[in-house]
């Protein structure tokens, strides 16, 4: 359950958000539940619905646009989005699963789609302040000015939506996809300390762009409170453990 109401209809939407959820049934055959929880604003919606709409008619090919959407996810740990864009990166964009799965770390099948998708991932781990040489990564890889910036509103957009899904716990109305973790899915505190312990369900952070799991909600407050020192220790365990 999310941690905001999610209207259950077009009817129990708030009325100006109702014709801008009207549209989005037209155009997808339904309205998920992340639509609905955005149409609790009005203008969030509108600007959401806005810069969506006017990227899809942008240069960036659909293909691409549901890569980065994929990669975003992964490297944000949005379990939301992540189910969502894989479905639609299959069903509507038609990337096979291996694509997608390979999307997921930020690689492709196509040389410079994983030049766009290396760039986005790069700008999320770094919130944004990238090098001067990943600019020009991108660059050499065939894509011009124009198409940089709209590989960086496509980081934009969808950050949006994860951090949206994220925060509020939206459910997820899409097969269900769950980020990948660090260290095998143990409890990052454990690996820390030399050990394997297994990770609870639902104890989890994303930091510098990696997703962590524990094994309760009190070893996520311990690295949360100090996530690069328990980073570092759990890297430089994790060689030994995964073996």
């Amino acid at each position: 359950m999310s941690r905001i109401p999610t209207p259950a209809s077009i009817e129990t939407s708030p009325a100006a958000s109702q014709p801008l959820l009207e549209a989005v049934k037209k155009q997808l055959g339904s309205v998920p539940n992340m639509f609905r929880l955005i149409g609790n604003s009005p203008a969030a919606l509108d600007g959401y619905l806005g810069l969506s709409a006017a990227l899809g008619k942008g240069r960036l090919d659909g293909r691409t646009r549901q890569r980065i959407a994929v990669a975003v996810a992964e490297t944000n740990g949005c379990a939301y989005c992540l189910s969502a864009h894989s479905y639609l990166a299959k069903n509507v964009a038609h990337l096979d699963d291996a694509e997608i799965d390979a999307n997921r770390a930020g690689k492709s099948g196509d040389a410079k789609a994983e030049a766009a998708l290396q760039f986005a991932t790069k700008v999320v781990r770094a919130r944004g302040h990238v090098a001067a040489a990943d600019v020009e990564l991108v660059k050499a890889a065939g894509y011009d000015d124009g198409q940089i910036v709209e590989i960086l509103a496509h980081v934009a957009l969808n950050t949006l939506t994860n951090y949206v899904n994220s925060a509020l716990g939206t459910a997820v109305d899409f097969p269900a996809i769950t980020p990948r973790a660090e260290y095998g899915d143990l409890c990052a505190v454990a690996v820390s300390m030399g050990e394997r312990v297994p990770s609870d369900a639902t104890s989890r952070t994303v930091h510098g762009g990696r997703t962590f799991r524990f094994s309760s909600p009190e070893a996520k407050a311990m690295f949360d409170a100090d996530p690069v020192s328990f980073r570092d220790k759990a890297d430089a365990h994790w060689p030994r453990l995964k073996k």
